[in-house]
């Protein structure tokens, strides 16, 4: 029998050869391919184990607070905390910080907005001409947000600037008089009108005027004093910027262990736990115009650890004039119709930002002396955003309904609480007032005022991983970036950031936190309304302990512990172990104030993403495996299968000379078995250089494993057609190696007969469209997943930046098995040209030309291939569909385009037998058969 098998390889020496090289190429290919699979892997588990933890693994928030967004794609919000104020109580929080494995549960309350005020000083004394006793100013102000995209109306204020005094005039039994200008003569004239009529709405900016002295301490407008100021201090106009402080309350020993807050502190020091409010002593003028009789009345504190930083985009243009025409009369003499109408002559501009404002305001904080949060006359707090959502999964915020009601405050005098003129934009969330309560007794003060302990720079909390990222809450200013080249240009290649407007799309984080002691004299009689006085915690960020990684234990930790919270607290729970950014796209409509309309992306923390790369690389990773592998023994299938099928005359003979079918197996098996150890060999060999090459680290014992897995592949490949060869009846080696059709009928053209070929033959034909079929589906898998949907799968930071959907290795794979695919297809039409011999002699005989004959071949491979690629593609759009959810057109049209490829390269394949069938003569065919 050995010498048989010896015979055999020496006399077909070319099939041998063939069938041990594609033995070969597909065991070299699989050890490559596999090795470098599993060397990514390491990869990417290794990316993901490093940036798997963010800086909390589990959010509670209460019930309800989830939008419909977060929900659908499961994510939580950037800036979450600006539309929850109160629902979880202290009562819920200690339940969880009680729970086994429980590390840190640090708490975040968000109480509401105030609002404050600073003046940032224009000094126009030297403006005033040499020689004259004042100047009257025309003062045009106009703020601007979103990156200058918004612009209020003009604001106009006169301004009078003199050296002489300003007296108060008692005036009559009217009233108080106009301001009156003491002359150097000693004689009185008026300066200022006593008061100008109040807004109509809340932000109307009726024409104001105001008066200043280089010798006075008052700067007047209106009649009333708005600000002192030193003798020496600037004269002329102030400007007025508006800032909302938002309040928020932490559990100071809690928030230190999760996010190291206290190191964070840049001056003073840190919350103490249970610091709660106080009081302290301040002038009466300052606490109450009721007393006249005290000096001193006590004002409730509260104490606070104050923001170093404003986040808020608002800037303030200033352009002053000075007025030409008035011959020395005072904006009293002259009228405000008169003072519109003059000319002027631009003498100064200056530009103030909400970053120098809140400066201002954080120092009179700092030093205890928070005049403009003296008298809170409100405070306010937010709903969350709802969105609907667009083609492309853009979201867009729909409007909210706030009337002017929601700015009133209740004093005839003064109807409207000052607000930052923002605020007139479009609103997105619903915004709620809670009033000052009234002061019951004269000398008493209800409202508290922050009193700070400390600053922190919340640049100096320890740095949190890009790729793991979380809403802090309390630190991260929500920005969003432009999304497409119109938002670019229209926002500079800059980021949007909030702009003061209380109901718009991105809201500050607080810029005063407190302690959960101090909320009761915010929440319990200061201010009218619901401030959830009995639940006031917003949300509740957990860190669980004995986290190691992403194994499967740690992960059931986790699940376990938030599923503790649900069920003790009935509270919301999302788990954020393994979460990472989520660009959102959000589009925005255009607003009231000039800015366009915008498309921009905001980073907002999909939930479970290192999971979700890590489960779907395994996949990837089995289904690269199982398609390589699959392949490969169809490969070698239809390899061994030729070979024993071209000697089907051969064994017939080896019957009728007596051999036994067990004799014709082990004869046919030892050639495979034969051919598998040097194919083998040779692969062994081959991977080698080609990993050097590559840079791709395969082991010497996974090199040595191809040689018994190509002996094992080949033997699997051989044993069906052996064992049918075995079983081979002596009157084979007489009957033709290609049966008649079982129903007559006539061929029309070459397309027809090459149909029937196909047909006649159909367990080889099917061999070779399946091996097609394979490659075309893998294909049109990761070009649809890769290009269709751009990361849909994971669409996050972390998915990102291991792209385990986009790599050389996954495109190599899939070329080596569309490769093999279309060898395969070559391989059945080949043997096919063998078998036929004697009809192909025939076509010839009446008259065939030899080009006849190579496109009747390649027509016969393009049928192959056109049912493979096409059911290859089919089932590929489907695996598709399935992962993202949808079909949509682009994967269809990726589809078509593989499939058509997958022909293509079929045709191309079938081009090399139909160029031997040209070489070989028909009469050789004949004589070999």
């Amino acid at each position: 029998m050995l010498v048989m098998v010896r015979s055999q390889l020496r006399h077909r020496l070319g099939r041998a050869v063939a069938l041990m090289s594609g033995i070969a190429v597909a065991t070299s290919a699989f050890t490559v391919l596999t090795g470098a699979a599993r060397t990514q892997e390491l990869q990417v588990r290794r990316t993901v184990d490093s940036n798997y933890r963010s800086a909390y693994d589990i959010l509670v928030r209460p019930n309800g607070a989830q939008s419909e967004a977060e929900r659908a794609q499961g994510v939580v919000q950037a800036g979450f905390l600006s539309g929850i104020f109160g629902g979880i109580s202290l009562e819920q929080w200690q339940r969880i910080q009680r729970i086994p494995g429980v590390d840190v549960a640090a708490p975040m309350a968000m109480v509401g907005y105030v609002m404050a005020s600073a003046s940032v000083p224009v000094d126009l004394a030297a403006q005033i001409p040499a020689g004259q006793d004042g100047a009257v100013f025309r003062i045009t102000t106009t703020t601007a947000t979103d990156q200058g995209l918004s612009r209020t109306p003009p604001a106009v204020t006169y301004q009078y600037v003199t050296r002489n005094q300003l007296v108060e005039n008692q005036g009559g039994q009217s009233g108080p008089g106009p301001v009156m200008e003491e002359l150097p003569s000693g004689a009185q004239v008026a300066a200022c009108p006593v008061e100008a009529p109040p807004p109509a709405g809340p932000f109307d900016t009726p024409d104001r005027i105001g008066c200043d002295s280089t010798k006075g301490s008052r700067s007047v407008v209106n009649g009333e004093t708005i600000s002192t100021r030193p003798a020496s201090g600037p004269v002329g106009y102030k400007v007025n910027i508006r800032v909302p402080m938002l309040i928020g309350a932490i559990d100071p020993a809690s928030e230190a262990r999760l996010d190291g807050l206290d190191g964070a502190v840049v001056s003073g020091r840190y919350l103490a736990d249970h610091q709660g409010a106080g009081t302290r002593q301040v002038p009466a003028a300052v606490g109450t115009a009721t007393d006249t009789t005290a000096t001193t009345v006590p004002q409730p504190t509260f104490p606070v650890l104050a923001a170093a930083r404003s986040s808020l985009d608002q800037t303030v243009d200033v352009a002053v004039q000075r007025l030409s025409g008035t011959d020395g009369r005072t904006p009293a003499q002259l009228g405000t119709a008169a003072l519109g109408a003059l000319a002027g002559q631009p003498v100064t501009t200056r530009t103030v930002t909400a970053e120098e404002a809140y400066g201002q305001l954080l120092g009179g904080i700092s030093a205890g002396t928070p005049a403009s949060l003296n008298s809170l006359a409100a405070t306010w707090t937010t709903g969350p955003l709802t969105f609907t959502e667009g083609p492309g999964g853009v979201l867009r915020p729909t409007a909210a309904q706030n009337p002017d009601s929601t700015w009133a405050s209740g004093v005839p005098n003064s109807p409207w609480l000052k607000v930052p003129p923002s605020n007139a934009e479009t609103p997105l969330r619903p915004v709620a007032k809670h009033l000052a309560v009234p002061q019951s007794e004269p000398g008493r003060l209800t409202v508290p005022v922050p009193e700070a302990v400390g600053v922190f720079d919340a640049a100096k909390l320890p740095a949190t991983n890009p790729l793991t990222a979380v809403p802090l809450g309390a630190y991260d200013p929500p920005t969003t970036t432009p999304a497409d080249a119109a938002s670019t240009a229209a926002l500079g290649g800059k980021a949007l950031q909030p702009d003061g407007s209380l109901g718009g799309l991105l809201s500050q984080p607080p810029q005063l936190l407190t302690t959960l002691d101090a909320l009761p004299a915010l929440t319990r009689g200061a201010f009218q309304g619901d401030l959830h006085a009995a639940d006031p915690i917003s949300s509740v960020r957990v860190r669980v302990s004995g986290i190691t990684g992403t194994d499967a234990v740690s992960r059931e930790r986790v699940r376990l512990i938030a599923q503790q919270i649900q069920d003790r607290t009935g509270l919301h729970v999302d788990v954020t172990y393994g979460s990472s950014p989520h660009p959102t796209t959000i589009a925005l409509d255009a607003g009231r104030l000039g800015r366009p309309e915008l498309t921009v992306q905001q980073n907002w923390a999909k939930l479970g993403v290192a999971f979700t790369v890590l489960d779907a690389l395994d996949r990837k990773s089995l289904t690269l495996f199982v398609l390589i592998l699959a392949v490969c023994a169809l490969f070698v299938t239809n390899s061994v299968g030729a070979a024993v099928r071209s000697r089907r005359t051969e064994l017939g003979v080896l019957a009728c000379l007596g051999w036994s079918p067990g004799r014709v197996l082990a004869t046919l098996l030892g050639e495979v078995a034969l051919l598998g150890l040097l194919a083998g060999l040779a692969g062994a060999a081959l991977s080698w250089p080609v990993s050097v090459l590559f840079g791709l680290k395969i082991t010497l014992a996974r090199a040595a494993a191809a040689v018994p897995g190509a002996v094992l592949l080949a033997l699997l490949a051989g044993a069906v057609p052996a064992l049918r060869a075995a079983r081979t009846a002596p009157a084979a080696a007489v009957r033709p190696a290609v049966s008649d059709a079982h129903r007559v009928s006539r061929a029309r053209g070459i397309s027809g007969l090459a149909a029937s070929n196909v047909r006649r033959t159909p367990g080889r034909s099917l061999l070779g469209a399946l091996s097609v079929a394979i490659g075309t589906c893998a294909l049109t898998v990761l070009i649809g997943v890769t290009w269709t949907f751009r990361n849909a799968l994971v669409g996050s930071l972390l998915g990102q930046a291991v792209s385990f959907q986009v790599r050389g290795i996954d495109y190599v794979a899939v070329a080596t098995v569309v490769l093999l695919g279309a060898l395969a297809v070559a391989d059945v039409l080949y043997l096919g040209i063998r078998e036929r011999a004697a009809e192909l002699a025939a076509l010839c005989a009446a008259g065939w030309d030899d080009r006849e004959l190579g496109r009747l071949v390649v027509t016969e491979g393009a049928l192959m291939g056109l049912l493979g690629a096409l059911a290859g593609a089919a089932a590929g759009a489907a695996a598709t569909a399935t992962l993202a959810g949808a079909l949509p057109a682009g994967i269809v049209a990726t589809a078509a385009a593989v499939a058509a490829g997958g022909v293509l390269t079929t045709i191309v394949a079938s081009l090399v037998p139909a160029a031997l069938l040209r070489r070989t003569p028909i009469g050789q065919l004949l004589t070999e058969d």
